[in-house]
């Protein structure tokens, strides 16, 4: 028998998989479809304050941000109150995309849940939130 913590790990891995086959066309990985989401929720931030809303370390934020800067998805600005830093804002050609990317997401959200009902979704999700908590490090 596999444990629990097997079998949430295998769950997240089959997500992943299932969306970076759904973004394949984009050339955008799930992780970086985090980034895009997050700066469609609040533009024109730093890359500190958006390690901190997608959960980041700062090293993996910058690496994801380079790619998608290489890309053409994000515009690096100079931020005037602090020379050291950038404020990080999402192209036109981000925001093209972007409407095809959440429907991806919602396609993958249904595809999750199918077959569930609204009671096992709401334990599933209060089991989980559980979980966070026992794990949470803050």
């Amino acid at each position: 028998m596999q444990t629990i913590g097997y079998e949430i790990c295998q769950s997240a891995r089959r997500v992943y998989q299932y969306l970076d086959s759904l973004f394949a066309e984009y050339d955008i990985t799930p992780e970086q479809w985090v980034i895009i989401k997050q700066l469609l929720q609040k533009d024109g931030v730093s890359q500190k304050e958006l390690s901190f809303a997608v959960r980041k370390d700062k090293n993996t934020t910058k690496a994801l941000v380079d790619k998608l800067a290489i890309k053409g998805y994000i515009h690096r600005n100079c931020n005037p109150s602090d020379k050291r830093a950038f404020i990080l804002t999402l192209t036109p050609k981000a925001k093209a995309i972007a409407s095809e990317l959440a429907k991806l997401d919602e396609k993958m959200m249904e595809t999750l849940v199918e077959g569930l009902s609204s009671k096992e979704l709401e334990a599933l999700s209060s089991i989980l939130k559980k979980i966070q908590k026992n794990l949470s490090l803050d």
